[in-house]
């Protein structure tokens, strides 16, 4: 015999045909009492309820795999499992950006259609945008220099002279109309990141390599960077120089293909062609450097590959 007492409280809604006079429909336990009443009025409007949610699931459904270009039913079992994943992939491509992104806000001012922007760039630089809006919108961008900073980061090597070149330092730019302010800082931030590649490369190389004695970069013109490297021979005392084109970093561009030039004793000044290398061994040097991948990390490979013959040559 079944003992009631242990089963949850069932109960038996009344008929369907019962309600199709939009009566109420009564529900009755095992105590024979009435428990709620349903009408007939209720019921449809739950239906109406109940067949809008599924259209604007349907609807939000198709739109989103039209905009993710995805061939999926939208009645598909599937499709809950692709919209999971497909969340999951933007949310690490945000996470990603965040850690990429170079700049923060350091401040934000509005006022009467004046708008003051500043960024900081891993505090090396400060970009400001200053903005007048109105019919014509008129928009001054500056960057300036963290020279303190700059030093402490990166020392002996003349750096400060690389990012005044690169990022056009101190110097102030107008325009009038409408701009992108997120395509302004991409353009920083790609520029920044290249120069900073370079910069921790030739970093590296002075911890790693022995006989790297000098780096420097230099701009002998306002569309000219150079960075100047010396290896020397510690048998001989003598030493190979390198002078590299970086002006491409000035647009952002690694110099992936750099290939440096080696002048001989008579280009180089009276002061250092006693201290040059025979041509012998910079005519090997010049075949050893067109002989590298093209591609990054070109700096300190170029540097590597330098300071193994200068090495070899002191044994």
């Amino acid at each position: 015999m079944l003992k009631l007492n242990f089963l949850p409280r069932l109960f038996v809604p009344c008929a369907r045909d019962a309600c199709v006079d939009n009566s109420p429909c009564q529900s009755v336990n095992f105590e024979g009492t009435q428990e709620e009443e349903v009408t007939g009025d209720q019921v449809t409007a739950l239906r109406q309820v109940l067949d809008d949610s599924e259209r604007k699931v349907m609807s939000l459904s198709k739109s989103f795999l039209d905009s993710c270009k995805k061939q999926i039913k939208p009645d598909s079992s599937d499709i809950i499992l692709f919209v999971t994943d497909e969340l999951k992939k933007r949310t690490c491509c945000r996470f990603i950006r965040l850690d990429m992104q170079l700049w923060d806000v350091d401040n934000l001012e509005s006022a009467n259609d004046h708008h003051n922007i500043v960024l900081n760039y891993l505090g090396l630089i400060i970009q400001r945008f200053t903005i007048n809006a109105g019919p014509v919108s008129r928009i001054v961008i500056s960057n300036e220099l963290n020279d303190v900073n700059i030093l402490k980061s990166f020392q002996n090597m003349d750096v400060c002279t690389a990012f005044a070149f690169v990022l056009h330092a101190n110097t102030t730019r107008k325009y009038v109309g409408s701009i992108s302010l997120m395509q302004e800082t991409q353009i920083t931030s790609s520029v920044l990141g290249n120069l900073l590649d370079v910069v921790e490369e030739v970093q590296a190389a002075n911890v790693e390599l022995q006989n790297l004695t000098y780096m420097n970069f230099h701009s002998p013109s306002a569309e000219q960077l150079e960075l100047h490297l010396h290896f020397i021979d510690f048998k001989s005392g003598r030493k190979a120089v390198l002078s590299i084109d970086m002006s491409c970093l000035k647009w952002g561009i690694y110099p992936s293909d750099a290939i440096p030039a080696v002048p001989s004793q008579l280009e180089c000044p009276p002061v250092l062609s006693r201290k040059i290398l025979p041509e012998p061994q910079l005519a090997e040097i010049r075949a050893a450097v067109l002989s590298l991948r093209v591609g990054y990390s070109r700096i300190i490979r170029l540097c590597r590959c330098v300071s193994e013959l200068v090495q070899a040559w002191s044994r």
